[in-house]
This record gives structure tokens, C-alpha cells and sequence, in this order.
């Protein structure tokens, strides 16, 4: 049975009359066993309320820091004095 997406809420209707917000194709679940402490020690220090939340900060800053150093790179920069951890071999 398919889900079916309604109009007027642009909400799809879930088991048991819960509705579930829609998410962009791209989103995908993932189960991930983390440390607890660290998500707890990341949260506090990035002022967010969920260990989603945190999580995705940390990735958006990661992508945000290669796209800077690919950028840097193409107009013949240079990481002097960086680690480029992210670095694509």
C-alpha cells in the first residue's frame, strides 16, 4: 500500500494517524553506533538541541572546508601550514 501525500498539509499520513514530515530524496536513514559521550560533548559544544543536529553540522562544515580547499587549490593556492585531511587520492 502506498502512502499517499496530502495536499493540504504536505505531510504523508504514517501508521496510526501520524504524520511524518517529507524529506528531500536525498536524505537517507542510517544506523550508526556512536560514543554516546562524544555526540553529548559535540551537542554541548555546538549549542544544538539533537544528536541529528549535531551530526549534520559537522558534515556540513566538513563539506564547506573541502569545497574551500578544492577552490583554493584551482587558483593555485597552497594549504601551507594545513592538513588536508580530507584529501581526495
Amino acid at each position: 500500500m502506498k502512502r499517499r501525500l496530502t495536499k493540504s498539509t504536505g505531510v504523508r499520513a504514517g501508521r496510526a494517524g501520524r504524520k511524518r514530515k517529507l524529506r528531500p530524496a536525498t536524505v537517507r536513514r542510517k544506523n550508526l553506533l556512536l560514543d554516546q559521550e562524544k555526540l553529548d560533548l559535540l551537542r554541548g559544544s555546538l549549542g544544538v538541541a539533537t544528536d541529528q543536529e549535531a551530526v549534520e553540522r559537522v558534515i556540513d562544515e566538513a563539506v564547506i572546508d573541502r569545497e574551500l580547499i578544492d577552490a583554493t587549490l584551482a587558483l593555485g593556492g597552497t594549504l601551507a601550514g594545513m592538513v588536508d585531511v580530507g584529501r581526495r587520492r
